[in-house]
């Protein structure tokens, strides 16, 4: 079993800077998938100032638990996809002040350029860099390339 912390920050800042894998329904409407994972962070962003990392779980926003059953929602076109509530994707994407607990895997090496916790290691070379671990199949979910070394 994987031995998670928590992490509290505080954002005040219109846009975040922080990315999680979304996905449009057939009305248009835009929903985050759960677990509410994030997927990237944008360099120099509130986020990325705040310590928040790629992998990083969202368990709540303000006083939106995103983890409980009765907070998520079920979309009969999207198979056994689930997504958080409504009242916790208008936080998302009001943006502003809010506070938000996450957890994050303890123990894992995270990689420098992106702060992937799916990393690899290049012995001959010893450092480490991210795996490639995502694909444009799913709308809204993030191409990761890895740089050069």
């Amino acid at each position: 079993m994987a031995d998670w912390h928590d992490i509290s920050v505080c954002f005040s800042q219109s846009l975040w800077g922080l990315k999680a894998i979304h996905h449009q329904t057939q009305d248009q409407r835009l929903v985050f998938l759960y677990p509410l994972t994030i997927t990237e962070i944008v360099a120099g962003g509130e986020a990325e100032k705040m310590g928040v990392k790629v992998g990083d779980v969202v368990v709540k926003l303000d006083k939106v638990n995103v983890t409980h059953r009765k907070n998520l929602l079920d979309i009969p076109t999207s198979g056994k996809k689930r997504y958080i509530c409504e009242g916790a994707q208008d936080i998302l994407m009001r943006g502003g002040s809010c506070t938000m607990q996450l957890q994050r895997r303890r123990d894992t090496s995270l990689c420098s350029s992106c702060g992937s916790n799916d990393t690899v290691e290049i012995s001959h070379e010893g450092k480490l860099v991210a795996r490639p671990q995502f694909n444009i199949s799913t709308p809204g979910t993030l191409i990761y390339q890895p740089r050069a070394l």
